[in-house]
């Protein structure tokens, strides 16, 4: 009777040897199953990254300030002497008017006077009185883009800017995308840095 039972004892124990060694194996199996997922996964990903090289847009289009802006005057100052005039290109610093008590109106960036809205010589300024300028150190392309491929662009996406006048080739982002279609095409704003000669109004040829 003792003999039997510790029989079934080391019958019962050679089976959960069994089972539990069964058991790693098959734990052993699902992991490299998903280690072999996970390497297709990044394999699919990396093939995503490099088709994302191509050429989604490609257009031209003319250079605009990307900040316009109206300075407004000093109320109750009085103007003496103005210094620039309407369509002028001046540089950080300099000095746009001066008030009669000695004080001057100087550009906060380099820029082109727009508009010059000022009162009369020695009159009093008012606070409708306002010059307007562009930027010309953040400079913009606004190009229009197919509802068929807008879905490929998003905000900060890079873009190549080609000015072909000045043989040379800048960086771009993205910076708007309009949430709306006019006509089945889309408004995309890329800006980008001025650092060399370029002008508001020259052509360039953008690729997204």
């Amino acid at each position: 009777m003792e003999k039997g039972f510790k029989i079934k004892i080391i019958i019962i124990i050679f089976l959960i040897v069994i089972l539990l060694v069964m058991l790693f194996k098959y734990n052993a199996g699902s992991e490299n199953n998903y280690s072999r997922t996970e390497i297709n996964t990044k394999e699919i990903s990396n093939n995503n990254i490099s088709t994302s090289s191509e050429t989604i847009v490609s257009s031209k289009a003319q250079i605009q300030s990307a900040l316009t802006e109206n300075i407004s005057l000093h109320a109750t100052y009085y103007l003496e002497e103005v210094y620039v005039q309407a369509n002028e290109t001046v540089n950080e610093g300099d000095k746009i008017l001066k008030y009669t008590n000695g004080e001057y109106l100087t550009a906060p960036y380099n820029c082109v006077i727009n508009e010059l809205n000022l009162p009369e010589i020695e009159g009093k300024c008012k606070n409708d009185n306002y010059i307007s300028i562009s930027s010309i150190n953040r400079l913009q392309i606004s190009v229009n883009v197919s509802e068929d491929v807008i879905n490929q662009l998003y905000i900060g996406q890079e873009a190549n800017i080609t000015i072909s006048s000045l043989s040379l080739n800048k960086t771009g982002y993205i910076t708007n995308i309009s949430s709306t279609a006019s006509n089945g095409n889309f408004t995309v704003i890329v800006e980008f840095e001025n650092e060399s000669d370029i002008k508001i109004g020259m052509t360039a040829t953008i690729e997204i």
